[in-house]
């Protein structure tokens, strides 16, 4: 069965020397969550049953390592530092 590919709906939140993304991600398990970042993109991918996910993010500035994830609900938050 082919995939369609969704675009996901992101939220980028600034505080300080922080950031926090957060995506939605309907209809995946959180063992198929792919995040990768280099300075200022932050690649999310996700594979669900009927669909799948995938967006580079542009982030307002480089950050240097992704600080946690969390998962629930339909919804990924992506702490940035």
């Amino acid at each position: 069965m082919a995939r369609d590919m969704k675009d996901l709906i992101v939220d980028i939140f600034v505080k300080e020397d922080r950031m926090r993304v957060v995506a939605e991600l309907p209809i995946v398990q959180e063992d198929n969550i792919a995040i990768n970042l280099v300075l200022d993109t932050l690649s999310i991918s996700a594979l669900g049953r009927r669909l799948s996910y995938y967006r580079d993010i542009e982030l307002p500035r480089p950050c240097k390592t992704v600080i946690g994830k969390m998962y629930s609900r339909g919804i990924l938050e992506i702490a940035l530092c």
